[in-house]
């Protein structure tokens, strides 16, 4: 049996607690075996103000394994999907599966179509599409958080033969790994990049933090801030 799973960490700022996440889902297998038996994932939540993991109840999915999360309004944000029957036989629904880390109950954000990868944009959400083999490189941005009628195509590029886009940098150019694993910094507005002069590796991610006094290294006595 082969597994996907993903990590996720962020802040309660109603409890002042940070959790870590992990889901673990059944990989999906070429003959589709995984949707003629669909299983919700097994989510695991940890939370360093009492030291103690717990179960939480998913919806059923395959949340996508080795892909970064997106912490965005106190909430996680992953790639998921799941098999709908339809008259045409069936199909694959694309989506953002949220866990709001106050309440912990998860939701879902439907996509406006499918794509490799959600990340951090603002106070909001984007998803990067990557075609390998007609070149396209999309940026859809979520103009109003929550609102999936909100999806908007900010950015299309046709000439760049990109393998993952890595994120946002803070100068609002995108960090790309090529092909070959070079790593370079694209500007939508110009359309133009720069050689990083870094050799990427397809594990390696990009995580968005704030700075913040705070001991992490306390078990169950809660997160102390200063």
């Amino acid at each position: 049996m082969s597994l996907y799973t993903s990590l996720g960490f962020g802040y309660d700022s109603k409890t002042n607690d940070y959790k870590v996440v992990r889901a673990v889902s059944l990989k999906l297998t070429e003959d589709g075996s995984v949707f003629q038996n669909p299983q919700p994932p097994v989510v695991e939540l940890y939370s360093l103000s009492t030291g103690q993991w717990k179960m939480l109840t998913a919806p059923v999915c395959v949340v996508y394994g080795r892909q970064k999360q997106a912490f965005v309004n106190g909430a996680l944000h992953w790639l998921a999907s799941r098999s709908t029957t339809t008259n045409d036989g069936k199909n694959r629904v694309h989506f953002v599966l949220v866990l709001d880390l106050g309440d912990e109950v998860f939701r879902e954000i439907l996509l406006p179509e499918s794509c490799t990868s959600v990340t951090v944009y603002g106070n909001s959400i984007a998803m990067f599409q990557i075609g390998s083999y007609d070149c396209i490189f999309n940026i859809w941005v979520m103009k109003e958080y929550g609102v999936a009628l909100s999806w908007m195509k900010v950015h299309q590029n046709r000439t760049l033969t990109i393998e993952r886009a890595v994120g946002f940098r803070r100068n609002g150019e995108v960090v790309l790994q090529m092909f070959g694993g070079r790593l370079v910094s694209w500007n939508p507005e110009s359309q133009k990049s720069e050689d990083l002069r870094i050799i990427g590796f397809s594990f390696t991610f990009v995580g968005y933090y704030v700075e913040s006094l705070v001991l992490l290294d306390k078990t169950a006595n809660g997160a102390v801030t200063y």
